[in-house]
């Protein structure tokens, strides 16, 4: 059976094991497996295929991933848990004081009993206030992070560059994608890929100055070096393309008036062409 998005040809045992690699990436938002095809699967077809606890881990994703601050999620075992705005207002205006804290602000979990902190989504806190447990927690995490691994020395973990979250590599490609925020970045640096920029390279390539700084190393992994040898190949591209375009630009100075002259011309007939065509589909609709 074809899907609805592109027509692709996928059997059910297929499209099962994809959406529930994806559940488990913690992607809610699932994409069609077909390579040529962006589109979001239909609910149709997710619907079909979906076991009842695919269902229900994505839509415990998509009650994390709205962000809604009177809905979160149980820590422990992932229980919806609503507040109502009067609440969440006075959790806010006790978050101060420690002891009206512990009032409004400690959730105890319905199903599992744990104790949790609703504002900051950590486990409670007792005689500390939101910020100072915070802070704790993020000097723990920050340590454990930056220690290394058995598996080649890497880290146990990396903050994505774009939102701070921290995610853990557990095998595969280093290149990682923040199921948050949808940055793509590498895992071995640490940094946002950069785009490729023609006779520069890009992010995988060992000779580019926008190479991974702990990715494919020159000369036995000697990094030193090869910081070195990137950076001769980066300042003889840009000579090179000083030497190229400067004559060119004193060459065209004469007639350099004239081009931007017709430049300007063609850009303002676009515009005044598509204002012309938007008001004139407007003006049909409006016969409608």
């Amino acid at each position: 059976m074809g899907l609805p998005c592109c027509s692709g040809k996928v059997c059910d045992y297929c499209l099962t094991l994809h959406i529930n690699t994806q559940l488990r990436d913690g992607n809610h938002m699932i994409k069609c497996p077909c390579h040529r095809c962006d589109n979001r699967l239909s609910d149709e077809t997710m619907r079909r295929v979906m076991t009842e606890s695919m269902g229900e881990r994505q839509y415990l994703l998509e009650v994390n991933a709205n962000k809604d601050p009177t809905v979160k999620l149980c820590p422990k075992c992932n229980l919806v848990t609503t507040k109502t705005k009067m609440e969440l207002f006075k959790m806010k205006r006790s978050k101060g004081n420690k002891n009206n804290s512990e009032i409004y602000c400690m959730t105890v979990c319905i199903r599992c009993n744990h104790e949790w902190c609703f504002l900051c989504y950590a486990p409670w806190h007792h005689g500390m206030s939101c910020k100072e447990a915070k802070s704790e927690a993020q000097d723990f995490v920050r340590f454990w992070s930056k220690k290394q691994t058995t598996n080649r020395g890497q880290r146990n973990a990396y903050p994505c560059p774009y939102c701070g979250i921290y995610i853990e590599r557990n095998g595969g490609c280093p290149s990682m994608e923040c199921t948050r925020c949808r940055t793509k970045w590498c895992y071995l640096c640490g940094q946002q890929k950069y785009l490729f920029i023609p006779l520069f390279g890009h992010h995988d390539d060992p000779f580019s100055v926008l190479g991974c700084t702990q990715g494919v190393h020159l000369f036995d992994g000697d990094y030193e070096v090869t910081r070195r040898v990137r950076r001769g190949i980066f300042v003889t591209q840009v000579v090179l393309i000083v030497l190229i375009t400067v004559p060119f630009l004193l060459l065209t100075l004469p007639i350099l008036p004239i081009i931007l002259l017709i430049g300007s011309t063609v850009l303002v007939s676009v515009c005044v062409h598509k204002l012309l065509n938007k008001m004139k589909t407007s003006w049909n609709m409006e016969e409608y």
